[in-house]
């Protein structure tokens, strides 16, 4: 599983991955991606979830366990598509399982 949040909005993404960590019986996590969350998060949106998903993650003990990436920002333009390490991660994993 992947775990795409947008973690410095709301706390619901923090109970989320609360629950996968805690259950690696049951869940194989193989990263997360730290999203935006739109005009409220601004520009640095996608930065403040990653700081909030390290955070999160250090208080469980699980720091630099599993790869964080960043994702993208909402799109500006519709023919250009941005490079993106999350997008990037996903299609990645995605073609490993195939």
């Amino acid at each position: 599983m992947i775990i795409d949040a947008d973690v410095a909005n709301e706390v619901d993404d923090q109970y989320a991955i609360a629950l996968a960590i805690g259950r690696p019986d049951k869940v194989r996590i193989e990263g997360f991606v730290a999203a935006h969350f739109g005009d409220a998060g601004g520009a640095t949106g996608v930065d403040k979830s990653f700081a909030e998903l390290e955070t999160v993650l250090a208080k469980a003990g699980m720091a630099g366990k599993f790869p964080i990436k960043r994702g993208a920002d909402p799109l500006q333009y519709r023919d250009r598509i941005p490079a993106n390490e999350g997008v990037d991660f996903i299609i990645q994993k995605a073609k490993q399982s195939t």
